[in-house]
């Protein structure tokens, strides 16, 4: 996972893990595991994905974090509790971990480790508001690219 993030939340360890996974009673695939001891939460650099099926691209916003969220983030837990215990809108075994800048969200199907974009339009999840991204979370985090408006500001 080549992918560099900045503005992250304070680094968590594996017990900070295991916490979460018990808290949400939840089990988080290895790769996502990774990722989030070497970066919690924050903005990648390359943060736009191509949905092949859709000729268009998506572009992430921000990752949640899992602890120790600074003034401008979010937890997973409470995103994840709100949507998904609260207001019954997101079923339990999808996680969501990061959003765009509409406040749609990437979750993670955790029976499959596939990836999702869930869209909030409506503020309800309806045929068609659960488009399938790519199968894995590492897959997901390289597949990441500049976006186009990015490599403007660069020249």
């Amino acid at each position: 996972m080549n992918n560099h993030f900045e503005r992250t939340s304070e680094k968590i360890n594996v017990d900070d893990l295991q916490s979460f996974e018990k808290s949400l009673k939840i089990k988080l695939p290895e790769d996502f595991k990774e990722h989030y001891l070497k970066y919690n939460g924050g903005i990648p650099d390359n943060k736009c994905f191509y949905m092949q099926a859709f000729d268009t691209f998506v572009e992430i916003s921000r990752f949640f974090s899992i602890k120790n969220v600074d003034d401008k983030g979010q937890k997973i837990e409470d995103v994840y509790t709100n949507l998904a215990i609260k207001q019954n809108i997101l079923q339990p075994h999808y996680l969501p971990f990061a959003k765009d800048w509409g406040g749609n969200l990437f979750c993670i199907n955790l029976k499959l480790n596939d990836i999702f974009i869930l869209y909030l339009d409506m503020g309800t999840v309806e045929n068609g508001s659960i488009r399938f991204l790519t199968r894995g979370f590492e897959n997901f985090i390289e597949m990441l690219e500049k976006c186009e408006d990015d490599e403007e500001d660069e020249d």
